[in-house]
């Protein structure tokens, strides 16, 4: 489990610019340094960039007892203006390769927050049992843990759903993605497809 620093309360420019979340703004504190001019990145530009990153937790999980995804910021301890992000115990990763056959699910799981691309045949349920046969409460599955794109028809466009807030996360949780296998206790390996079995 990462070591967790307890983090104070004080906004700033940069958080301002975060969605207004409590938890975000209180852990986003010590991850980005401030937007400042006297730190220009190495391409020139300025803005935001990660200065702890391998402190960052997993922004969810999947509760494979309850079957759903969970926030880890719930399990975060709260002590008056202080936040202290921690993890609810040990978790196994999920890696897989991608398929050309994947096709698109809206599932309770995840809450319906976003399609959730799986290989022709697979289930979760087909996933979820093998994940708790590896003996862990918790799991991280990319598609259902990572905010995917999801496509609707707007005026008879496809316009992306949540854009702006899938972006706002992957600024994060795509430069940081090997925090999750570093810190799993296992990973579940599915090198033909998510949920099939491994064949020459």
């Amino acid at each position: 489990m990462a070591n967790l620093k307890t983090y104070s309360w004080e906004k700033t420019k940069c958080e301002e610019q975060i969605p207004n979340d409590v938890f975000l703004l209180t852990y986003l504190r010590n991850i980005y340094h401030r937007c400042s001019k006297t730190s220009p990145r190495n391409d020139g530009s300025f803005g935001l960039s990660i200065m702890n990153p391998y402190s960052i937790l997993p922004r969810r999980l999947w509760d494979l007892h309850s079957n759903r995804v969970v926030e880890v910021k719930v399990f975060a301890k709260v002590d008056g203006a202080k936040v202290i992000p921690r993890m609810p115990g040990s978790y196994i990763a999920i890696s897989h390769s991608w398929t050309e056959d994947m096709q698109l699910w809206l599932t309770p799981i995840n809450h319906y927050q976003w399609v959730v691309p799986l290989p022709k045949g697979t289930t979760f349920e087909q996933i979820r049992w093998e994940a708790l046969r590896a003996g862990s409460h918790y799991c991280w599955l990319d598609v259902l843990c990572l905010r995917q794109r999801t496509m609707e028809e707007v005026d008879g466009k496809q316009q992306e759903v949540n854009k702006e807030q899938r972006r706002n996360e992957w600024s994060i949780d795509v430069p940081t993605i090997g925090n999750v296998y570093r810190q799993a206790t296992k990973v579940l390996r599915y090198f033909n497809g998510l949920g099939r079995e491994f064949k020459l």
